[in-house]
């Protein structure tokens, strides 16, 4: 007899549904990048200042992210997630930081449970894919 090849599916329950990915989206490699905006080194900062953690190719283990801003741990849900056509898993967290909070040269990184971590400065010019120029607060 002919025997037949059989594609293991793996599953995971997201809003009471259940969701399908095959393992070829697991042999995908997790993403993570902390944007940072912008600032002209002139103006002062008079508004929150957003950081965004974005999670690329990750198998949807928890809804939870975990920030570390200047040595305080904030664990806050996701923002927001999206499953692309091909079955990868996205996630984003938005945290906004105080102006008076902001420090030349803080510390600050994001992480997903099981996944990597990314730990960058105010004073960093890279994250972990893409280049982001950053300002320092002026005193």
């Amino acid at each position: 007899g002919r025997k037949e090849g059989r594609k293991e599916l793996k599953g995971y329950k997201a809003n009471n549904n259940l969701y399908h990915f095959s393992s070829l989206v697991e042999t995908l490699k997790p993403n993570l990048s902390i944007l940072v905006p912008s600032f002209l080194q002139d103006e002062p900062l008079k508004h929150d200042i957003p950081l965004l953690c974005a999670l690329f190719n990750v198998n949807p283990n928890s809804n939870t992210i975990i920030w570390n801003i200047n040595g305080k741990i904030y664990q806050d849900e996701m923002d927001a997630g999206m499953i692309d056509g091909k079955g990868a898993f996205s996630i984003w967290s938005l945290k906004l930081i105080p102006p008076e909070d902001w420090q030349t040269e803080m510390p600050y990184a994001c992480s997903y449970p099981g996944n990597v971590t990314v730990l960058q400065s105010s004073k960093q010019e890279v994250s972990s894919n893409r280049k982001i120029h950053r300002s320092k607060k002026q005193n």
